[in-house]
């Protein structure tokens, strides 16, 4: 993990970096910020703001202003545009943190940098509270609960495997109102990491600049975040969310992209059985056979699939022709035989 620089407070104005020549703020609100950054770096600013109010303010202090969530921002954002892209309290509040940032690569330059930020869920004053039955965690910089909370190797962690590097990360609000020695002491004897807790446990709130470690193109990020959320979902047994997701990368991916997205169409097939949507799983391992012609588990599925949904005629056709292209298929006179 990236070294800390103790700051005495979050000025983002600080941490942009004086040869940025066009930034843009995520969560602008009125544009006090992109304002200031305008001014000190003479830079061109564009905002993100949902609300109306503040997205008018903001539009009398910016070069330009986006009106719309983060998720439509994103589409009208130009790719390979920002040196800087600035997201207060983002990293807390965005369910999905991953497929975020993932989709943010294709908007910075070259060498664009990502200013992110999150509380500490490891201060003392978190840790103490829970110790003591009471879970008063730490605000974002808006003042308002985190969805999503974080320690520094958490945060490090999501950025490397969002395809991102830490260049720099700054620590804020260091007290002396850390983890006592005598807890500490108590910790290291039972195996736990002592040292760490010491030096965290100081610290309020974390920023990081991040560049990117790899250059993904717009569309592969956004397919390989839905990937990772879907992967995520399955693990919570939320089956119903992750064929959803599966459904979004099918209509992300086009024929004949290359890596992880070939298989999702056939990932998506599989689980659009479990669940019993078969006209789904149809419509999935169709897609996929077209992708794979040559390969049997992609046809063996459309198979299966069209007998679950009752076309039996269908299926029968297909594994009929099929097995006419490879006779020794034993799996395929198995299907065909139980079709018959």
């Amino acid at each position: 993990m990236a070294e800390y620089v103790i700051a005495p407070t979050i000025d983002f104005l600080s941490f942009v970096d004086p040869a940025a020549r066009v930034v843009v703020d995520l969560r602008c609100g009125d544009g006090s910020l992109g304002a200031a950054i305008r001014e000190k770096r003479n830079a061109e600013v564009w905002g993100v703001e949902e609300n109306p109010k503040r997205a008018a303010i903001a539009e009398s202090r910016l070069d330009r202003v986006v009106r719309a969530n983060f998720e439509t921002a994103l589409r009208e954002l130009p790719d390979d545009y920002f040196d800087v892209v600035i997201a207060p309290g983002a990293l807390s509040a965005w369910t999905e943190p991953e497929e975020a940032l993932l989709q943010l690569q294709s908007k910075l330059t070259a060498d664009g940098a990502l200013l992110l930020d999150a509380p500490n869920v490891r201060s003392w004053r978190a840790v103490r509270g829970l110790l003591e039955g009471n879970w008063n965690p730490p605000r974002s910089v808006e003042g308002t609960i985190p969805l999503r909370h974080y320690t520094g190797a958490d945060i490090a962690a999501t950025l490397n495997e969002s395809g991102y590097e830490i260049e720099k990360m700054w620590a804020l609000g260091a007290s002396e109102d850390a983890a006592p020695q005598e807890l500490l002491q108590i910790f290291e004897r039972l195996g736990y990491d002592a040292w760490t807790l010491a030096e965290e446990s100081r610290y309020d709130h974390y920023v990081v600049r991040a560049v990117r470690a790899n250059s993904l193109t717009d569309a592969e990020a956004r397919t390989l975040g839905a990937v990772r959320a879907a992967h995520r979902l399955l693990l919570q047994g939320d089956f119903d969310g992750a064929l959803e997701r599966f459904e979004r990368i099918s209509e992300l991916t086009k024929p004949g992209e290359s890596g992880a997205m070939e298989s999702t169409p056939l990932l998506a097939g599989r689980l659009a059985l479990l669940l019993g949507k078969h006209e789904a799983a149809v419509r999935y391992f169709r897609a996929a056979r077209n992708a794979a012609p040559d390969e049997a588990e992609p046809t063996l599925g459309l198979i299966e699939a069209l007998a679950a949904a009752g076309m039996n005629d269908e299926a029968a056709e297909l594994a009929a022709r099929e097995l006419e292209r490879r006779p020794d298929d034993e799996e395929l006179k198995r299907r065909l035989g139980e079709l018959e």
